[in-house]
């Protein structure tokens, strides 16, 4: 839906606008109020009923706007270059996306960003016992983490505003932080608790790598059937990744779980190499289209036409 009534260079941004809540939420639910969950989960029920049956499903079956807004929100969806709306299934598009290059290094990126979410929701409160605080501190102590998962996602779509076209710097230097803090988790003794709890805090600084995956993943393609695949993508990644993180963490590691910490920095390490490839191939695309093809154009902008079809296409970085 962000990519509907936003374009495209705006997506990652208005994500993180939407997302940013989550990890605060979380944060708050996961130490002393589980129960609200239950609550939680009403309001969502209800709330979606309410968008299912009032949100409009295009701009231009949205109401309240005049003649020449609507004009407008035509222009951005055509300036987009990704299609309009084409609920009929085309298998030619699924076969595309699972053969592009592009798909599989968005879900590497989506995978590999989450394993850092299924750790830091999973294991917090385990580390901080492991290092001799009670329920009640190991509690306290995981308050920070969701503040500093906010912090990161809207970092990180401010620096997506203010930088055009790094998405992938952005998701590359996202690793940086988590990668020390895995670091220090993984060399340093749990008589070091100050060094240990700082390493665990950093790893939350995932959430900008996250987002930005979120809009690459929704945003950089064309094709409407080709964006579903994607989209499908991009959270079947966030479901490995958090099915994965956990499953690093091996009993007989424990209560120091260095391995573990070891095995996540390589994730992070996957993750910072697989975003600058990326990058740069799609740098060398967009470079090959305006060499071969001239500069774009929005003559086709409406058109159910998939990212290689649409020779105006070009991708985010």
């Amino acid at each position: 839906m962000t990519n509907k009534f936003f374009a495209r260079a705006s997506g990652t941004p208005a994500a993180a606008d939407q997302y940013w809540y989550f990890p605060l939420s979380t944060m708050v639910l996961a130490t002393f109020q589980r129960d609200l969950y239950i609550h939680g989960s009403i309001f969502s029920i209800l709330w979606s009923t309410l968008l299912y049956s009032h949100f409009p499903d295009t701009p231009q079956d949205a109401r309240g706007f005049t003649d020449e807004e609507q004009r407008l929100l035509l222009e951005r969806m055509k300036g987009n270059n990704a299609g309009g709306e084409n609920r009929q299934f085309k298998a030619y598009q699924l076969r595309e996306a699972l053969l592009d290059y592009h798909f599989w290094g968005i879900m590497i990126l989506s995978t590999t960003t989450c394993t850092g979410s299924g750790v830091v929701g999973a294991f917090g409160s385990i580390m901080f016992k492991a290092m001799g605080f009670d329920i009640f501190a190991s509690m306290l102590l995981n308050l920070p983490i969701g503040a500093l998962a906010v912090t990161s996602i809207l970092v990180s779509g401010y620096l997506e505003r203010a930088i055009p076209n790094a998405r992938l710097y952005i998701i590359a230097l996202s690793c940086f932080p988590v990668m020390i803090g895995c670091g220090l988790l993984w060399k340093l003794d749990n008589i070091n608790k100050s060094g240990r709890i700082a390493g665990f805090y950093m790893i939350s600084t995932y959430c900008a790598a996250w987002i930005q995956c979120i809009g690459l993943g929704t945003s950089n393609v064309a094709g409407y059937t080709k964006k579903a695949v994607y989209a499908a993508g991009t959270f079947i990644g966030y479901s490995l990744g958090n099915i994965i993180g956990p499953l690093i963490f091996d009993a007989r590691w424990s209560p120091h779980y260095g391995p573990s910490f070891m095995g996540l920095m390589i994730c992070f390490s996957i993750c910072f190499t697989t975003a600058l490839t990326l990058r740069f191939t799609l740098v060398r695309e967009n470079q090959r289209r305006d060499r071969d093809f001239g500069p774009p154009t929005t003559s086709h902008g409406l058109e159910d036409l998939t990212d290689r079809e649409n020779k105006s296409f070009r991708y985010n970085l």
